[in-house]
């Protein structure tokens, strides 16, 4: 009964729905024939679009499809209870969606939206749209069947969980981020302390170039710095813990040698010339003293002498100030070695090396002023002797010409004419002679003009005028009867007042002339020229002063020239005694002369048999090193250097190890090696290794000829040159005997203290005639100089 109800209603409803839809229909194709613009619809479609799609854009599109959707429904004869619900959330979707196009774009929302977004401005308009997408989502919930804002709960939990989630996983990221981050800066921070780290042992190679050890070390921190471009945890705890080790091992190597290298800079000091002066501030005092005394200026020559006086004591003042310039640098870096860096000390090791040199250089400079010094002397009592001489003949145009000469000289010449001074000493004695017996003829020419007219008074008046006082007849005579010039006695003497009125005038100090047995006054004149010629040129003037111009001389005559000088004139000698010596004949007689080295052997070249050498130097490495190993020293021989009686093996020692314990193995070296004694020399001077002097199996010999030739035997400046022998690196030594006033020779028998008496013997014959150096031997056991 219920069934049949049902279906009599439903033909009762059906017809009402399909006549609704009908019409529900017919709505939805009109508006959807009147809104789409290609289909003919005439003005009133035109009219009808305008209408919708003027005042609401967009939104009028979405009109045809509800009506065409709930009118097929009721031609289907389908009333479904949610259409109402579906619709009208359709509407609130649609009126939510037009909202938000309003908001952003209202150009496509027509006229109303366009001025809804007027109304609310450019800020505001752009808000409105929040509210819009709030009323989309409740038409979807609405269409849905679903709570309303349920949909908008869903999104905004969505995307706040979206959020968060990308917010944890940034967080995250920015985590791991900032520990990559802190291991690459602690990674970067340890490379830093490697790179600083191989400086320093890069500095050490410096010091100690061709080291193994250096080498190998300086590759594990290079190898270490490598690995932290792709830094670890576990890679940076190792890192770290090498870095400490290796920067505390290499700071106590610094420590060490900054200790050693304070007992270098305590050894660096300039030697004075004169070793028993003291220091070399107290020679420079002792030296200004003597220079600071000036010279009496009555000539031209004497102001240029005290010229080149004053040229001296500038030079020793800038050489004071050298020597306290490098004295600071060295306490300086003295006071500086604690806490030095490897690089540092490197920096201060050769700042010591420079220092080195430089103080070299001083001690050459303060040889050379020592030198001129001691030569300055002999200048003052030339300048005072020919003072005397001007006073005595000042019209003498010849001693204004030697005046003239000696001052052009020294002014151009300056400290390298002091050398010459015997040559001038000379060359004044010469002019002074000239000048003295010009002077002598005119005298004599006065006393006979004098006499020749006391005659012709005589012969007018025979019994008056004439005298036969015998001190007016020794006043006109130049000569006494001794031989010598009246003048050299002391002034005045006895006699009249009148004949010392005359013998005042001559009582002053003149040249004297002392001959040879074969000389004569006119071999002195050409001595004279000769010394003159040789000191004013260059490329003439002779070594050795006074004595080498004899030798020029005496090649030039053939015979030995005269001797001159200024001295008391007693002492002269009469012409009449000079031709008598001079009548004398030559009986086996040599001119003086060098010996030559043809006399002396020729070198001979070593006999040695180069491998077998080199078998005995690898040898004797192998023992060093096998010695350091067993002392549990670090160490090798890294060079040597063969001289004609030892051998130095030069061994570097290893990073931190100290010196001193090397120092105390040279007992130990000599019973390794089967030698007599190893010297340990720690360190070398100029060098970063120690030395192991060790006595070479078979010796060489050093022939006298080969100093004799050498050039630094001829080239030597010291005053008396002894050739001492041959250093360990083959350089030919030369000595000063000059700056040796206690030479003691000692040794056992056999040691070769004969060989050295006779070595510095010969070194002074080969350099000195007879007329320079005399000898004066005393042999009591008549062994070493007896011929």
């Amino acid at each position: 009964m219920k069934q049949s109800r049902r279906d009599n209603k439903g033909r009762a409803g059906g017809a009402d729905l399909e006549a609704i839809g009908l019409v529900v229909v017919a709505v939805g194709v009109f508006l959807l024939g009147v809104l789409v613009p290609v289909l003919p619809t005439g003005e009133l479609g035109r009219t009808v679009r305008g209408a919708l799609v003027g005042p609401v854009g967009w939104l009028a599109y979405a009109a045809p499809l509800p009506p065409l959707v709930l009118g097929a429904l009721f031609l289907l004869r389908r009333n479904p209870s949610w259409w109402p619900r579906l619709f009208a959330g359709y509407a609130v979707l649609l009126i939510g969606l037009w909202g938000v196009s309003a908001a952003v774009a209202p150009q496509i929302a027509g006229a109303w939206g366009a001025g809804l977004r007027a109304t609310l401005g450019q800020a505001w308009g752009f808000l409105a749209a929040i509210p819009a997408v709030v009323v989309a989502t409740i038409g979807i919930d609405l269409i849905a069947g679903l709570t309303p804002t349920k949909t908008l709960r869903s999104a905004l939990g969505t995307t706040a969980g979206f959020l968060r989630r990308v917010f944890d996983g940034a967080m995250q990221a920015r985590g791991r981020a900032r520990e990559r981050a802190g291991l690459h800066a602690d990674a970067a921070q340890l490379r830093r302390g490697l790179s600083e780290l191989d400086k320093d042992l890069q500095a050490l190679s410096s010091l100690y170039p061709g080291s193994g050890e250096l080498q190998r070390w300086r590759e594990e921190v290079k190898a270490s710095s490598n690995r932290l471009r792709q830094p670890t945890t576990t890679g940076l705890k190792e890192a770290k813990a090498d870095l400490k080790a290796w920067s505390g091992a290499v700071g106590d190597f610094a420590r060490d040698r900054a200790g050693d290298m304070v007992v270098h800079l305590d050894s660096e000091a300039a030697l004075s010339p004169e070793p028993e002066a003291g220091g070399f501030e107290a020679w420079c005092q002792a030296l200004r003293q003597g220079i600071d005394d000036p010279i009496e200026a009555g000539n031209r020559a004497s102001l240029a002498l005290d010229r080149v006086r004053k040229a001296l004591a500038l030079d020793l003042t800038a050489l004071v100030e050298r020597h306290r310039r490098l004295t600071r640098e060295r306490d300086i870096d003295k006071r500086a070695l604690k806490g030095m860096t490897p690089r540092q000390l490197v920096q201060a090791s050769k700042a010591h090396e420079q220092r080195l040199i430089e103080l070299a250089r001083l001690e050459a400079d303060a040889d050379a002023l020592s030198v001129d010094a001691d030569a300055l002397e002999p200048w003052r009592a030339l300048s005072e002797k020919l003072a005397v001489g001007l006073d005595e003949f000042a019209d003498g145009e010849e001693l204004q010409d030697y005046v003239a000469t000696l001052a052009k000289e020294l002014d151009s010449k300056g400290r390298q004419a002091l050398v010459q001074v015997d040559g001038w000493n000379q060359a004044l004695d010469a002019v002074l002679e000239r000048a003295w017996r010009e002077s002598q003829r005119t005298a004599q020419a006065a006393a006979q003009a004098a006499a020749e007219r006391e005659a012709a008074a005589n012969l007018t008046d025979p019994m008056g005028g004439f005298t036969t006082d015998e001190d007016d007849v020794d006043d006109m005579a130049p000569w006494n009867s001794s031989g010598s010039w009246e003048g050299a006695a002391a002034g005045g003497g006895s006699g009249s007042s009148g004949s010392g009125a005359r013998r005042s005038v001559q009582a002053t100090v003149i040249p004297t002339v002392v001959h040879t047995a074969d000389s004569t006054p006119s071999q002195a004149q050409h001595l004279t020229g000769a010394v003159q010629a040789a000191l004013l040129a260059d490329d003439e003037v002779p070594a050795g002063g006074a004595a080498a111009a004899a030798g020029v001389a005496q090649r030039e005559t053939g015979k030995t020239p005269a001797s001159l000088r200024l001295g008391p004139v007693a002492a002269a000698r009469s012409v009449t005694e000079t031709e008598e010596r001079a009548a004398i004949p030559e009986v086996g007689g040599i001119p003086i002369q060098l010996p030559p080295l043809d006399l002396l052997d020729e070198p001979e070249s070593p006999h040695l048999d180069r491998s077998q050498l080199t078998q005995e130097h690898r040898a004797r490495v192998k023992q060093i090193d096998d010695t350091f190993h067993n002392f549990k020293l670090g160490g090798r021989v890294v060079a040597a250097v063969r001289g004609p009686t030892v051998t130095r093996f030069e061994v570097e020692p290893a990073p931190g190890e100290k010196i001193s314990r090397f120092a105390n193995l040279s007992d130990d070296l000599a019973l390794a090696m089967a030698a007599a004694s190893v010297r340990i020399e720690a360190p070398i001077p100029g060098k970063s290794v120690i030395g192991l002097e060790v006595p070479n199996s078979s010796r060489e010999l050093v022939r006298f000829r080969e100093a004799a030739e050498s050039g630094s035997f001829k080239r030597a400046k010291a005053r008396l040159p002894i050739i001492l022998g041959k250093s360990i690196d083959n350089e030919l030594v030369v000595g000063d005997l000059a700056r040796m006033p206690h030479l003691l020779i000692a040794g056992s028998t056999g040691s070769g203290k004969s060989v050295a008496i006779n070595t510095v013997v010969g070194s002074l014959l080969y350099r000195f005639l007879p007329t320079e150096l005399r000898f004066l031997m005393i042999d009591p056991k008549m062994v070493e100089l007896t011929p």
